[in-house]
């Protein structure tokens, strides 16, 4: 690939020939240009569409991270960016070539150091006749800073380059005609041709065709009036090239033609003496200069930014960009009119450090300050305003040159994010990281005094159905009340927060040490938050639970003080409690629960976790008729570990969800290994957790599983409690209903333990029923434990469901089951949960009751 000013064989590219001066401009103002453009850091590309040739400067290859002398096509931008902007940004450019348009945008990039910028890109094409590309320019910042700019600097040639011009002159003699007489032996070195074959020939036939009308009529306009020749034209030599010529010619007079012996009032006769210069360097070098010139109005036309330039020497604006009247409603003549324009509308507060700022480029060479801006129409601006002083060859600076960024935007997002930091944004209130700073400075106050404080956390209660029944706004709109009745409560010495959702926390000073804070607190806050709230024409009570943690007792960092408020508040949680203070027992729980936890997901991860299996019996004909697939934990140290000492963590810490597969997959594993023994094909049972329900892809995940074990290789059963189905029961129903339709029996666990409601009952998409242990326990003790159990079966039949009784351990209520027609048993009166080996020997067995 060529660079920009280099030619690639053949006629030199005029776009691509070299640079210069900007036509209308002076040397110092293109100078000015180029270093303003360098100053504000800006990367620039051009892509020529019919050579697809792509050139980047070296500032825009320094943003994507890549060496100066890194090859580029292009390509190398869709290479570079991150993958979630990529297809954006390719549709983008996309339909910006389709309509013509100019392109703006802001992508993010992957630098090839790995590191990750953004980019905004700006750029304009321009296009042929039939509507396709000839070229595309454009600028690139990068604003990972959240500024429009970083230094402008525009890989431009450094300084125009310096035409020189070589001018190899000949002589020519013609007549009115245009027909050559003579010619000087230097045109054979200029366009290839012998003087022979040019003599003779009229030179107007050699002329390109696109100047052949104005040299002619300029020759014409010369011969009738007799005044000087004077044209410029492109010659043809060999192969046809073009070269560029300057020709001035001056009539001679008239006289016989001894060689062509014409009459003295001849055309013929009229002889012509010119001189032909070769300007082809200097006129490709002009064009060249013209394309560039025309690529660096592209460039400044699609800058957001304003670029400047101030004279030391005479002290007037060299240059003011055109975006100035954008940024400060007022035309660029007026700033250049006026050298103290600029100045008088910087805000007057911002005025001397602007002044000072300014004064310091002449010693450190450059200056870089933001400040206010105030527009014509009274509104203000956030600006970022870099300069840098330009030097002469002696080293005096003769001018500043910078560029401006408007930042209101920047400004406006920074202090956003300020105010987040610190602050919750839906009430105002404080945030955690904010109220644990200003606990610390309460606790410094408060050190080495008698009294001392307490922090007080409080967690709303059934908040979540304000949410579903008036919608998110409304329950916003009461968080935002209880935070200003808190803040009333807690009065200007003390602090209130939101510690996220529903959770709130006082910081109560100037208490007693030892003082019996809950009836206080009691008095002051619940008596408070308990006054009705008013919420689109409902009157609403809130209630909760809370957690107290002192200082010093309870801690000596605010921290520490926090967490053992947390702490309490989550103990007054599960106790239903409504106000608990801290204790260190409740640490130890934490802790422990925390060990528990840790503990889990170890097993998960060392396999610690096995399926046990025990057999259901059929109460009609004794044998097994299935099994249920339960958890055990088989801790190292301990031994088999039940899962009602672990099952609530595994559900808190949402690791039920990965273990709960992973009891399905197992337990579709050993019935496959049973089959394969020669047993028969018993259902298997596997209890699933409410979280299980609701993940999107667990019904077809479980027929995939229960299909990988082959067409009658598995009967596969979940169970679900009762408590489960009326969590969310129309989603329930069509997550079992689905199940079922891909061949897995339903079944309702532990059934008359819960509350569920016999409409929805009837609706349910279920096949069985488990009888819950504490009524079969309990059956033989009174006739109306007894009654509960007929009941359960008979509404079992009566749906044309199985029922199962679970919790099976004397013989009297397995003789009780079979008068009252169970159809099957579960329990240690036949077995207990057994290892899969174990079971699988029992079933081949065929042990019976």
């Amino acid at each position: 690939m060529s660079e920009p000013g280099e030619s690639q064989g053949g006629d030199p590219s005029p776009e691509h020939a070299g640079s210069g001066p900007m036509p209308g401009r002076s040397t110092a103002t293109d100078s000015l240009l180029r270093s303003s453009i360098a100053a504000a850091g800006i990367g620039v590309w051009e892509w020529d569409a019919q050579r697809d040739v792509t050139w980047w400067s070296a500032e825009l290859k320094a943003i994507f991270g890549l060496p100066a002398d890194a090859p580029i096509s292009r390509r190398t931008v869709f290479d570079a960016l991150h993958p979630d902007t990529a297809a954006q940004a390719r549709s983008d450019l996309a339909e910006a070539l389709a309509r013509h348009a100019d392109h703006r945008a802001r992508y993010r990039i992957l630098r090839l150091d790995g590191a990750e910028r953004w980019i905004e890109s700006s750029s304009r094409g321009e296009y042929d006749s039939a509507g396709q590309p000839l070229r595309l320019v454009g600028i690139v910042h990068d604003v990972t800073d959240a500024v429009r700019a970083e230094r402008f600097r525009s890989r431009s040639e450094h300084g125009f380059r310096t035409l020189v011009e070589s001018i190899s002159q000949f002589v020519w003699h013609a007549d009115a005609r245009g027909d050559v007489t003579a010619i000087s032996g230097a045109i054979e070195q200029q366009i290839g041709i012998g003087p022979e074959q040019i003599k003779g020939a009229r030179w107007l036939e050699l002329l390109h065709p696109d100047d052949y009308a104005g040299a002619k009529s300029a020759w014409e306009q010369a011969v009738a009036t007799g005044e000087a020749f004077a044209a410029e034209f492109r010659l043809r030599g060999p192969q046809g090239r073009y070269r560029y010529f300057f020709g001035q010619a001056i009539h001679l007079g008239t006289g016989a033609d001894a060689e062509h012996g014409a009459a003295a009032d001849s055309p013929a006769a009229e002889q012509w003496l010119g001189i032909l210069s070769d300007i082809d360097d200097r006129k490709r070098a002009s064009l060249a200069l013209k394309a560039s010139e025309e690529k660096l109005e592209s460039i400044l036309d699609c800058l957001t930014d304003l670029v400047w330039s101030v004279s030391t020497v005479d002290d007037e604006v060299v240059y003011f960009g055109p975006v100035v009247e954008h940024l400060s409603g007022r035309p660029a003549a007026d700033f250049i009119a006026d050298r103290e324009l600029w100045l008088k509308m910087v805000h007057p507060d911002d005025q001397p450090r602007v002044r000072q700022a300014i004064a310091g480029a002449f010693r450190n060479g450059s200056f870089d300050i933001e400040y206010r801006f105030v527009h014509a129409d009274g509104g203000t601006r956030w600006v970022r305003n870099r300069g840098k002083a330009i030097r002469d060859a002696a080293g005096h600076i003769v001018r500043l040159d910078g560029v401006v960024s408007d930042i209101t935007q920047q400004r406006a997002q920074k202090e956003q994010i300020d105010y987040l930091s610190y602050c919750d944004p839906l009430t105002g209130l404080a945030n955690r990281r904010t109220f644990v700073e200003r606990l610390d400075q309460f606790m410094q106050s408060a050190g080495g005094q008698e009294l001392g404080l307490a922090v007080l956390v409080l967690d709303l209660a059934n908040f979540k159905s304000v949410n579903d029944t008036f919608g998110v706004s409304a329950g916003d709109e009461l968080l935002k009340r209880i935070g200003r009745r808190l803040l009333r409560i807690a009065g200007s010495q003390n602090l209130v927060a939101r510690l996220g959702g529903d959770r709130f926390a006082v910081i109560v000073s100037g208490i007693r040490r030892g003082a019996d804070l809950a009836p206080v607190l009691h008095e002051r806050v619940w008596q408070s938050l308990g006054r009705p709230y008013r919420l689109r024409e409902h009157e609403l009570r809130v209630d909760g639970r809370a957690g107290i943690a002192l200082f010093p007792e309870d801690g000596v960092t605010g921290d520490a003080v926090l967490q053992n408020a947390e702490a309490a508040l989550k103990k007054a949680k599960t106790s239903g409690e409504r106000l608990l203070m801290y204790t260190p027992a409740m640490t130890l729980e934490l802790k422990r629960k925390l060990d528990l936890e840790t503990g889990l997901r170890r097993a998960l991860e060392r396999s610690e976790f096995v399926v046990h299996y025990q057999p259901r019996v059929d109460l009609q004909s004794g044998a097994i008729c299935g099994s249920e697939a339960l958890l055990r934990w088989n801790k190292p140290g301990t031994g088999v570990v039940l899962p009602g000492e672990f099952l609530a963590a595994l559900e808190e810490s949402g690791l039920i969800l990965e273990v709960g597969r992973w009891v399905l997959q197992q337990a579709v594993a050993d019935g496959r290994r049973w089959r394969a023994g020669g047993l028969p094909v018993l259902p298997v049972a596997v209890n699933l957790s409410p979280g299980q329900l609701r993940q999107p892809d667990f019904v077809a995940w479980v027929a995939e599983l229960a299909g990988s074990a082959g067409r009658g290789q598995l009967k596969l059963e979940v169970e679900v409690t009762e408590s489960v189905l009326m969590q969310d029961v129309e989603r329930t129903i069509d997550t079992l209903r689905a199940l079922r339709e891909r061949g897995v029996t339903v079944a309702i666990d532990d059934f008359g333990a819960g509350y569920s409601s016999l409409a929805y009952l009837s609706r349910l998409p279920v096949d069985a029923l488990r009888i819950d242990r504490s009524f079969i326990r309990a059956m033989t003790d009174n006739a109306t434990n007894m009654g509960i159990v007929s009941t359960i079966i008979s509404l079992a039949r009566s749906m044309n469901l199985r029922v199962t009784a679970e919790g099976v351990e004397t013989p009297e209520q397995l003789q009780f089951l079979r008068l009252l027609r169970c159809d099957e048993m579960q329990g240690f009166l036949f077995s207990a949960a057994l290892p899969a080996e174990q079971f699988a020997a029992m079933l081949g067995s065929g042990r019976a009751i």
